[in-house]
């Protein structure tokens, strides 16, 4: 319906204000930066079973917002040239400090919060190119990062369960015997940074190409 209403119409104030400020609603339910200050505090008191469906994609759900809000709604109104330099602004900032802050942690749960965060932004890239390859690449990697988190979300619960804690410094050593989800944690960890073979690396060359084809290879 509001794509209908817009069909035509120039992007005045009124329409860009309404725009920014429902895609700014998704935005926080994504943790862009600077909207992203909830999210750490949710994952480091969750329970397992909710941090699973949080890291396994409802974080991400708020980019899916974004993409159809522009492309149902308010394609063209305002011009894709400036939603694709906000949005590409916004999520390489997310990605930046989102890694940084991942380097800060010492609590697994919140640098998985942070890790999170990162990847957010890298997604908000891959849509913020407003292409069918980076749209199609951002997609991928969602889903691929998503089921990555929630098995790492789950590898953290069981060293929880067995040492009473997720903090780095006061577990030192108390898993040793958990070699199942030590094997868990390399994998989860090496589908996090995108490397081949998993659907991650995928996503990423995807998202790399059609940020090079739209004239972005910063990205």
């Amino acid at each position: 319906q509001i794509g209908e209403s817009l069909a035509g119409r120039g992007a005045d104030g009124l329409v860009v204000v309404a725009f920014a400020l429902v895609a700014g609603g998704f935005l926080v339910k994504a943790a862009v930066v600077p909207f992203h200050f909830w999210l750490a505090d949710a994952y480091g008191v969750a329970p397992t079973p909710a941090g699973v469906v949080f890291a396994g994609g409802l974080s991400e759900l708020g980019l899916l917002g974004v993409a159809r809000l522009y492309w149902t709604a308010f394609a063209g109104v305002p011009s894709a040239e400036e939603v694709r330099t906000a949005l590409l602004v916004l999520g390489a900032i997310t990605a930046v400090v989102g890694a940084v802050m991942a380097f800060e942690q010492r609590h697994m749960k919140r640098m998985l919060a942070f890790v999170t965060v990162a990847h957010s932004g890298m997604i908000l890239m891959g849509v913020a190119l407003l292409d069918p390859l980076g749209v199609g690449g951002a997609a991928l990697y969602l889903i691929a990062d998503g089921a990555a988190k929630a098995a790492l979300f789950v590898a953290i619960g069981i060293v929880q369960h067995h040492a009473g804690n997720v903090d780095e410094d006061d577990i030192i050593g108390a898993c040793r015997r958990l070699r199942f989800t030590g094997v868990g944690f390399a994998l989860t960890g090496v589908a996090l940074a995108g490397l081949v073979p998993f659907g991650t690396a995928l996503g990423k060359t995807l998202m790399e190409h059609a940020a090079e084809e739209a004239g972005a290879p910063w990205v």
